[in-house]
């Protein structure tokens, strides 16, 4: 039962901690001066804690990175 509500409260840290990345982001963004390299590391930022909150939530990482790779195909980024 504890192991149950560890795994919700490190699944809660991670929304939280996306959260908080979102932030960075957008305080780097609304800056005077942009800097490209941590806009770079904000996202790539994000893109990791994604994948942690997926794996936390039991989510398979190689589906995730498919849809991301067809998601991206579809907007041609």
């Amino acid at each position: 039962m504890l192991n149950v509500f560890g795994n919700v409260r490190q699944i809660d840290n991670c929304k939280a901690d996306l959260v908080l990345a979102v932030g960075k982001l957008y305080k780097d963004l609304s800056a005077d001066e942009i800097i490209i390299d941590e806009v770079n590391e904000d996202i790539s930022e994000l893109i990791v804690l994604s994948y942690a909150l997926g794996k936390k939530l039991g989510l398979d990482q190689d589906e995730i990175s498919n849809k991301v790779i067809r998601k991206l195909r579809l907007r041609k980024v």
